[in-house]
C-alpha cells in the first residue's frame, strides 16, 4: 500500500478570499413567464375587443371600455397561463 492519498477525481479550484461556494439551481424565473403571459393576454384582449366591436351596441359600451375589459380579463388569464407554463418547465427539469 502506498502512503499517498487517493487522487481527487475533480480537484476543486482555489477560491479567492471572500468568495462563497454556491450551488446552482436550474429553475425558471417565474417573473418573465408571468409578464410575458400578461403582455400576450393584453394584446389579445385589444385585438378581440377591436375585432368584435359592434357599432349597434355602441350606446351600451364604448370601444375604449371594451378594450379595457378584455385587456384586463385576458391579461389576468395570460398571467396565470404564464405561471402554469413556468411550473411545467420546472417539473420537466426534475
Amino acid at each position: 500500500m502506498s502512503d499517498t492519498p487517493a487522487a481527487d477525481p475533480a480537484p476543486q479550484p482555489k477560491l479567492p478570499d471572500g468568495a462563497v461556494e454556491v450551488r446552482l439551481r436550474r429553475a425558471p424565473r417565474y417573473g418573465p413567464f408571468v409578464v410575458t403571459g400578461v403582455v400576450v393576454g393584453v394584446l389579445l384582449g385589444i385585438v378581440v375587443a377591436l375585432a368584435f366591436d359592434d357599432p349597434a351596441q355602441a350606446e351600451e359600451f364604448s370601444t375604449g371600455t371594451l378594450v379595457r375589459y378584455f385587456a384586463a380579463i385576458l391579461g389576468l388569464v395570460g398571467g396565470v397561463v404564464g405561471a402554469a407554463v413556468a411550473l411545467l418547465v420546472e417539473r420537466r427539469r426534475r
